[in-house]
């Protein structure tokens, strides 16, 4: 069982993607797909991505490299998750 992580800490993304692939035998992009579905994990990773750098540079760099496939988009100065196509809970 994960031990309970800070909710400032940016490496919870990573390992929440890792802990699906391994639990769910799925490719980083499925297991995107897999958290994006989840209200929880959207609301967490819309705040990051808004206010910690790191963060941002990650989410812009997954919009550079993905472009209208990607889960994020700008929207004026701030990023923003997009809403999941296959159902999900509206932000």
């Amino acid at each position: 069982m994960r031990e309970a992580r800070d909710p400032e800490d940016g490496m919870q993304w990573i390992l929440f993607v890792k802990e699906t692939r391994l639990r769910n035998g799925c490719s980083i992009e499925e297991a995107h797909q897999i958290a994006h579905r989840d209200l929880q994990w959207r609301r967490w990773v819309q705040r990051r991505i808004n206010v910690d750098p790191q963060c941002r540079k990650m989410a812009l760099r997954h919009i550079r490299d993905t472009g209208d496939g990607a889960l994020i988009v700008k929207d004026g100065n701030r990023l923003r998750v997009k809403e999941p196509r296959d159902g999900g809970e509206s932000l």
